[in-house]
């Protein structure tokens, strides 16, 4: 099975931005298929990888767990450390991930206490988190204090569809609370919700409250490409960190043969996204379904989309998408408003 390419997004901005190199990061892990691939699956095996930038001490904990034992190690500067999480002792997969969950939430189900926090002192380090399993590999780049924030739209794809692995594999997003007594307001724009009470249009927002190192996760209804999760607007009263997800996406790799990967990423904040952005083409087989594609999610109203310098449409609405194949070597994306493109 070949590995479908990442499309790699360049943010052109005046902001000041130090990249995923930082002292703090938050991350909430999402589930992965456990039918795809090879025992134990669930993406495993499944590391944490951390680089120093300068000679530091580095803290990785779950906060809201008190089963978990911390770990601290000392890196010099620029070693490498990769921390097998699904294989430590007395931890396995079931604590790593945060399993998407009906709302209200029903009797006998409680909040989930999986985000990982981790600390370095006094240097910075880069981090990520790795799904090594050899069928549905994909990275998800930590991205620090970028990565918090109190408004977010998640968007992953609306025209790939996920695999048929026996209900185990969906678009999806895991909201990651950094303080206690945060409130989160998810603005529901569609009924693709999974396990959330039906309701008539307009629909109403969802409102949870969470506490430091506490995580809540949202899948798609469905595995239909169009009934992807996208333009979902996210709001909390305190900094909370998003990982959006989309589980075993099925592309053609040849004529006749198919792949599914996850792709995977952590989210940041409207407060940093950009209104110009490169994307960059990479060696996927183009077949009949679409070839390599990007996704640009409006913030605002009336969002116009330019590509290479033509206007291709405007986006009405806060968190509407707008998708084009890439048929160039790189693309230019330029809107008159902020937007998220994937």
């Amino acid at each position: 099975m070949k590995k479908l390419a990442v499309i790699i997004v360049g943010i052109i901005s005046f902001i000041h931005i130090n990249a995923q190199t930082d002292n703090l990061f938050w991350f909430g892990a999402p589930d992965v298929s456990s039918v795809h691939g090879d025992p134990p699956r669930n993406g495993a095996p499944i590391y944490l990888h951390v680089t120093a930038v300068q000679p530091t001490t580095v803290t990785i904990s779950q906060p809201a767990n008190p089963a978990f034992t911390p770990i601290t190690f000392d890196l010099t500067q620029l070693e490498h450390r990769s921390i097998r999480l699904d294989n430590l002792p007395g931890f396995d997969i079931s604590m790593i991930e945060t399993y998407p969950q009906p709302w209200p939430l029903p009797p006998g189900n409680v909040i989930q206490k999986k985000a990982f926090k981790i600390v370095s002192t006094p240097g910075d380090v880069t981090a990520y988190y790795e799904l090594d399993q050899y069928w549905n590999r994909d990275i998800f780049a930590l991205k620090g204090r970028n990565a918090l924030g109190k408004e977010f739209y998640v968007s992953t794809q609306n025209y790939f569809r996920n695999g048929d692995y026996g209900g185990t594999a969906w678009s999806g997003f895991v909201i990651c609370a950094t303080e206690n007594n945060t409130q989160v307001t998810i603005y529901r724009n569609d009924q693709w919700l999974h396990h959330t009470a039906p309701v008539a249009p307009p629909v109403t927002p969802i409102t949870i409250t969470l506490n430091q190192g506490e995580t809540f996760a949202f899948r798609a209804e469905s595995t239909d490409a169009n009934r992807h999760i996208n333009g979902v607007r996210v709001v909390s009263t305190k900094n909370i960190a998003i990982t959006v997800y989309d589980d075993s996406m099925r592309k053609r790799y040849s004529a006749t043969g198919l792949s599914y990967d996850i792709f995977g990423d952590q989210s940041i904040p409207i407060s940093l996204i950009g209104q110009e952005y490169i994307v960059m083409k990479g060696n996927v087989f183009v077949g009949d379904d679409g070839g390599e594609r990007f996704f640009v999610t409006a913030t605002k109203p009336n969002t116009q989309v330019w590509i290479n310098g033509v206007l291709k449409t405007t986006l009405l609405n806060a968190g509407d998408i707008y998708s084009e194949e890439i048929t160039t070597r790189t693309v230019q994306i330029w809107c008159n408003q902020e937007v998220y493109v994937n």
